[in-house]
């Protein structure tokens, strides 16, 4: 399922075969629909209960996050930037799979500093 919609709600829409071998379809979806949709509202206790928990974080716990939020954002960035992760050329999961592992060792390479040439 992939958000989609207004900022003070998002819509999760998803498709028949992402649904296939769930257990609850059942309960989830009627026969008649081919797809789901739900809505998680700006009101929704799991999102209020994440908030108010994020109220009492203390001063280390914002400066820890501060320090850390941007590392992943930037790793990924580089990764659709540079190392072309941003579209697959072939399609299917493990062609993808395959492409993002050769990416990641790109990147651990580049950061370890290991650029010998192997001849």
């Amino acid at each position: 399922m992939r958000p989609r919609g207004p900022a003070r709600s998002r819509f999760f829409y998803s498709k028949a075969k992402d649904c296939a071998r769930c257990p609850l379809k059942g309960d989830c979806r009627s026969k008649a629909r081919v797809n789901k949709a739900v809505v998680v509202g700006d009101h929704y206790p799991a999102l209020l209960r994440a908030r108010r928990r994020r109220e009492r974080w203390s001063k280390q716990d914002r400066r820890l996050y501060e320090r850390h939020r941007w590392r992943p954002e930037g790793f990924h960035g580089e990764a659709k930037t540079w190392h072309g992760l941003a579209r697959a050329l072939r399609p299917g999961l493990p062609n993808m799979k395959i492409k993002a592992y050769l990416t990641a060792a790109a990147i651990n390479l580049k950061a370890d500093g290991n650029w010998r040439t192997f001849t």
